[in-house]
């Protein structure tokens, strides 16, 4: 295949399923890191969060990219009308939950910290208490949400008002990342504010990609992740990297996890990208959101029913019983509480074009992370 028949693939493609099973591992492993005496605590689970900024990064800028070719312009409206009918009502009803359960069944401690953050996270400002003041409370690993939420509310009138088809947007988005990440190699550690700006660094990676593989010029400088031999190689980095217990991985990740992804919607058929394209992986792919907000309360329920008095053996059972009562408890959600809304944002935002063949294509938020969307045919 030609690179510019990998090009036209690519930009054909509406809808890439193994970055739902992307999503899906990286869930599992933040449920993994989050777990008491996680046996699985080697694979630094943590460091999940990086491959959702990266990805979520990717796949808005891919989608605003792909209306402004469609319709000439970003409508700036209709993406925050979906933003906020896909983030906020499930935001908003789990932390309600959190309330409840830290004041009626948490410990005084626990209770007095969520509250001393609440407010933070009512404005979604999640990230300010854990990482500017190292407050440890419940609810309180929302704050990568609060990173990307503000990112999604600033990044379109930069990117898509002030600089609209601008050929700038690439080395804007490439340098100011990579100046963010090297910002992350020098921060003291939490209480900085480099703790508060260097995630945007991992967002801006993803949107890099995005600005690089739309165009078929910048396409050939990244036409090497289409060889197979290219994937392999970039995926045993992201995993390598991933795994390093040392502080600077958590930045240099999103180097080669961005390369991973742009090899993956490469080539779709990989024996890779058919492993996260399984159902079972898709499916958790859809639950990611629900499961990332409700699993720390879940693992801290099945805490208590096991006690941890046989060492490993409890652990595990504590990890595995809770990510399966997530992911269940998750479905419930998804089904109840984002597919309707995101229903509702559709059908506020409008957000309706025909294609070249004429037919009638949405943009969707039906799988993905916050901010994740996917390009979905219509069955409407």
């Amino acid at each position: 295949m030609t690179t510019e028949d990998a090009f036209r693939r690519y930009s054909a493609t509406k809808y890439f399923t193994a970055l739902d099973g992307v999503r899906a591992l990286s869930a599992a492993l933040v449920v993994a890191w989050h777990a008491r005496e996680s046996p699985l605590k080697f694979l630094q689970g943590e460091r999940g969060v990086t491959v959702f900024l990266v990805l979520s990064g990717f796949l808005i800028t891919m989608l605003a990219l792909r209306e402004e070719d469609r319709d000439g312009k970003l409508s700036v409206r209709e993406f925050f009308i979906r933003r906020v009918f896909r983030i906020l009502p499930l935001y908003y009803i789990v932390l309600a939950g959190y309330a409840i359960l830290a004041n009626l069944a948490g410990s005084a401690e626990k209770a007095a910290s969520f509250n001393e953050s609440l407010p933070w996270y009512i404005f979604y400002l999640s990230e300010i208490p854990l990482l500017l003041n190292e407050v440890e409370a419940p609810f309180n690993h929302s704050w990568s949400l609060g990173i990307e939420e503000k990112f999604y509310f600033v990044w379109p009138f930069i990117a898509f008002v002030l600089m609209a088809n601008s050929k700038l947007r690439l080395p804007l988005a490439f340098v100011t990342g990579s100046l963010l990440l090297l910002a992350g190699f020098a921060r003291p550690g939490y209480g900085s504010w480099v703790s508060l700006v260097e995630p945007y660094g991992h967002i801006l990676v993803g949107t890099a990609l995005a600005f690089a593989l739309h165009h078929q010029r910048s396409f050939n400088w990244l036409a090497f992740l289409a060889k197979p031999a290219a994937y392999w190689a970039v995926g045993f980095a992201s995993v390598v990297i991933g795994v390093i217990d040392t502080a600077w991985a958590f930045e240099l990740l999103a180097i080669p996890t961005a390369l991973f992804i742009g090899a993956m919607v490469l080539q779709p058929n990989h024996p890779i990208s058919r492993l996260f394209s399984t159902r079972l992986l898709v499916w958790l792919g859809t639950l990611s959101y629900a499961v990332y907000l409700i699993h720390p309360a879940v693992l801290a329920v099945f805490e208590r029913l096991i006690p941890a008095q046989s060492g490993r053996i409890d652990d595990l059972a504590t990890l595995v019983l809770g990510y399966v009562a997530s992911a269940l408890l998750g479905a419930v959600l998804h089904r109840t509480v984002e597919k309707p809304f995101i229903h509702y944002g559709r059908r506020f935002a409008k957000p309706r074009a025909k294609d070249s063949l004429g037919q009638t294509n949405q943009l969707s938020d039906l799988n993905n992370v916050p901010g994740a969307d996917q390009i979905r045919d219509s069955k409407t």
